[in-house]
């Protein structure tokens, strides 16, 4: 399943709770679908019962992020804005509320207009355009505080937390 899970949450619900998130500190590598052993950092808080208690696995969202990528394909919730490049499988810092620089696609932003992430240039943002179909240009990101020129870098507030 999910072998040297360190970056894994799981949620256990009882019949009779609204559940707890715990952080697991490490499993037993396993085959899908086969029982497996769950080693958690902090006990159990309600006790389960066995023939009612459910559990959600759930990575944490911020390993193995993904560069926006210039097309419309939604491939998950923008988790922010880097300031620096990043490899991949390096750690990096992700700015999620503020004030950023971000680059400015093809077309023009427009100060105090909400933007999202683009779908034509990877990694930039454009305006919000009130109705649009597609998943990725209807999730408002923040809204723009200074406008640059297509291919530059404008500042922005980041308001995803």
């Amino acid at each position: 399943m999910f072998d040297g899970a360190t970056e894994i949450n799981i949620q256990l619900k009882a019949v009779h709770s609204s559940g707890h998130v715990y952080k697991i500190e490490g499993n037993e590598a396993d085959a899908a679908g086969s029982s497996i052993v769950i080693t958690l950092h902090e006990p159990i808080h309600v006790a389960l019962e066995a023939a009612t208690s459910q559990a959600s696995i759930k990575e944490n969202e911020y390993v193995a992020i993904t560069h926006n990528t210039a097309d419309t394909v939604n491939s998950g919730p923008v988790l922010g804005i880097m300031p620096t490049a990043a490899t991949v499988s390096y750690y990096c810092w992700v700015q999620r509320r503020g004030t950023c620089m971000s680059l400015t696609d093809n077309t023009t932003l427009v100060q105090g207009n909400a933007f999202v992430a683009s779908t034509s240039v990877a990694g930039g943002v454009a305006p919000l355009i009130a109705g649009s179909t597609v998943s990725k240009a209807r999730s408002q990101l923040g809204y723009v505080m200074a406008v640059a020129a297509s291919s530059e870098y404008s500042m922005v507030s980041l308001q995803l937390d």
